[in-house]
């Protein structure tokens, strides 16, 4: 504790990105409702779920005032890395402090996260329902990847539903970032037919997607549809403008919130 009132640390990368520091803002109004005090270790760049990686700046976590602390939350899809986030659980656990990890599962932690796989599935029943697209292509993001595997599933689930035959030609891996996807895009120009839409698992992709189709002549979205997801800025100032969807960062701050108060004050909490 901090005089009177609990003590929180969040953990998380990249505070300039519009969706961390939109939560990061909602948050910190929550923990002042609820008498908590918040304190932000933050590393510069994601780490892409590159365990190896030893970049000096993830060392900020090691500066997390264990004594001082009452609760850990742990924004485990923005930092990317199991090993830092085992790191710190380890450490919190060693001090006897409970952890919340966001978006995230690990053993003797709470776990909160968005319901992605609803939000995703009604951007691409958009595409369906509303545009009437027949011939769709999937970008995915690293293979194996849960939120990845998640939007397959739901793509594959719709189609279905919709009485089209589901074969691997129709996905591509894009890994979730530009290069990978530009390079999917470009392999899917070869083929002698063109998808009538691009579905991609993130906006990142989607924003790639379309420009390199655009650079080909490819009319979008009057030849080919692009859709996204995660509600980044970009994806809305983009030419023409990516269909994606974002999460309620304000509910799911008042959710960790509240989560962070029962942890804090349930049996075996912190004093």
């Amino acid at each position: 504790m901090i005089g009177d009132r609990k003590f929180v640390a969040l953990c998380t990368s990249r505070i300039y990105d519009q969706q961390v520091h939109s939560f990061i803002e909602a948050f910190s109004e929550e923990t002042k409702t609820h008498g908590m005090r918040l304190a932000v270790f933050s590393i510069s760049m994601d780490r892409y779920w590159v365990e190896d990686d030893d970049s000096a700046d993830s060392s900020v976590f090691n500066f997390i005032p264990y004594s001082k602390t009452d609760l850990i939350i742990i924004m485990d899809e923005k930092i990317k890395s199991h090993r830092i986030s085992g790191d710190i659980i380890a450490a919190a656990k060693e001090h006897g402090k409970p952890v919340i990890v966001i978006d995230g599962t690990y053993p003797g932690c709470m776990g909160i996260r968005f319901d992605f796989r609803k939000g995703f599935e009604s951007v691409v029943r958009h595409l369906f329902d509303v545009h009437g697209i027949t011939h769709p292509h999937f970008m995915a993001g690293f293979r194996g990847n849960a939120f990845s595997e998640e939007r397959i599933q739901v793509f594959k689930d719709i189609l279905a539903e919709k009485n089209i035959p589901f074969d691997d030609s129709m996905i591509s891996y894009g890994d979730f970032w530009a290069g990978p996807a530009r390079a999917a895009a470009k392999e899917l120009l070869k083929r002698e037919t063109l998808p009538d839409a691009v579905i991609c698992a993130n906006d990142i992709m989607a924003i790639n997607v379309s420009d390199v189709l655009k650079t080909a002549g490819i009319d979008v979205p009057e030849e080919i549809l692009i859709s996204g997801f995660d509600g980044m800025n970009e994806a809305f100032l983009a030419s023409p403008s990516i269909t994606t969807a974002s999460c309620d960062l304000s509910e799911m701050a008042k959710a960790v919130a509240e989560a962070a108060e029962l942890c804090m004050s349930g049996p075996g909490s912190p004093a």
